[in-house]
């Protein structure tokens, strides 16, 4: 029987600080985009933005999971076919883009949105296998070192674009995607000389139901999180584009504290995974309760934060001020508290086997929003309690069916 390696301590701190330089590059990218941009072209981009993210934490990061969970068990072997899948899914997204920025009103407001979309496409499809590949092999000093290249970058390109305003427009759509496509280029360097641990005897596995579980919880979340400006874009970019590019800021603002979920995770996964496949269930409901409870927290005073500082903050970040109501923004802070609590009792549902009914939680959790906001005329009522209702009836259902799998596994016998 074949050991599996476990995180190496402190990781959950380097990865969480390589999150946060990450978000602090995309801070600085959004809250420079209406100054050298303006409020018109801002539009597109911030779409542009958008729409990479949705790929790469809806698409390409449940593959980096699911990569590097391989390669730290010594099936690397099995890690071909889904960065080949997510490949394929990158090239049908590009397209979808394409045409999608040939269709939008908004996303025609920036010249460069095309490419932007595309680079960020490209670059999460290689940055996730490489970095999967490399967190997978224990080194996670490496791993977050890349997210730290990647802010550089980033930072990079952006202070370029604030000192070469004729070049600003070209600058900033490199800094979607181009920073990640590098550091992912850095990381297979950094990788190369590294062997790859294998198993003597390689299980029969078939990967596919758990990676499309992986990717529909992965995305659902992101479409609960990210997907309301896209349908804003829908109902009202043709006619209020700068609207929908308020929106955007405010929303990227108050997502902000979504980043501490990273931290909470893989770490939970990894040890509710070992209580459930022991049998342990007390301990395993102890920890996943812990495990919610602290991310809930956090998330809880990272977003009051962002509440009470928003009337100074937002028209720093924005150049103006966005005007969003009050109701928009605590239905974004609640919303983000939601989810990330949620994301965190979804692990524990995974780790019991049930990928599956987390994907299915997360997806009626994102339909909720997108029906909601898509009867908006506008940023209102509707749009606020779609931004709400989304994430909650996703914890709703996620804790339900958790309390459901728990008392079914008290309640069957045990073989040894």
């Amino acid at each position: 029987m074949t050991r599996q390696r476990t995180p190496r301590h402190g990781g959950v701190t380097e990865v969480t600080l390589g999150n946060l330089a990450i978000a602090l590059s995309v801070v600085a990218m959004l809250a420079v985009g209406p100054r050298t941009l303006g409020p018109e072209a801002f539009a597109g981009f911030a779409l542009a933005w958008t729409a990479t993210t949705l790929f790469g934490y809806g698409l390409a990061m449940p593959t980096e999971q699911l990569v590097a969970r391989r390669v730290s068990a010594g099936l690397a072997a099995h890690t071909r076919v889904p960065i080949i899948r997510l490949a394929v899914l990158g090239v049908v997204a590009t397209v979808a883009a394409l045409v999608w920025t040939g269709w939008s009103a908004t996303a025609g407001t920036y010249t460069h949105t095309g490419f932007a979309v595309a680079s960020g496409i490209f670059g999460w499809t290689v940055a996730s296998a490489v970095r999967g590949h490399v967190a997978g092999s224990g080194h996670l000093g490496t791993y977050a070192t890349l997210f730290g290249v990647e802010a550089l970058l980033r930072l990079a390109l952006v202070a370029a674009a604030v000192a070469t305003p004729s070049a600003a427009s070209w600058l900033m759509a490199c800094a979607v995607g181009i920073p990640i496509l590098l550091a992912g280029a850095i990381g297979v360097m950094a990788n190369r000389r590294r062997p790859t641990a294998t198993l003597s005897q390689t299980p029969n596995m078939d990967v596919r139901g758990e990676q499309l579980s992986f990717v529909l919880v992965a995305l659902c979340y992101q479409l609960c999180l990210n997907g309301a400006p896209l349908v804003l874009d829908w109902r009202v970019g043709g006619s209020a584009p700068a609207t929908v590019g308020a929106f955007v800021v405010a929303s990227s603002y108050f997502r902000l504290a979504s980043v501490i979920t990273g931290g909470f995770t893989t770490p939970a996964l990894v040890s509710l995974s070992r209580s459930w496949a022991s049998g342990q269930l007390d301990e395993f409901s102890r920890d996943l309760r812990q495990a919610v409870r602290a991310v809930t927290v956090l998330a809880t005073v990272a977003s009051g934060l962002a509440m009470a500082c928003a009337p100074l903050a937002l028209p720093l970040f924005y150049g103006r001020n966005p005007d969003v109501s009050l109701g928009i923004a605590a239905a974004l802070a609640m919303s983000t508290v939601a989810a990330t609590a949620s994301a965190v009792a979804g692990t524990g549902l995974i780790a019991a086997g049930r990928a599956p009914w987390a994907a299915l939680c997360w997806a009626l959790g994102a339909i909720c929003m997108v029906a909601l906001v898509s009867f908006d005329d506008g940023i209102g009522v509707a749009t606020a309690v779609g931004l709400l209702a989304g994430p909650g009836l996703v914890l709703i259902a996620l804790l339900s069916v958790l309390s459901l799998a728990i008392r079914t596994r008290e309640q069957t016998p045990q073989t040894s």
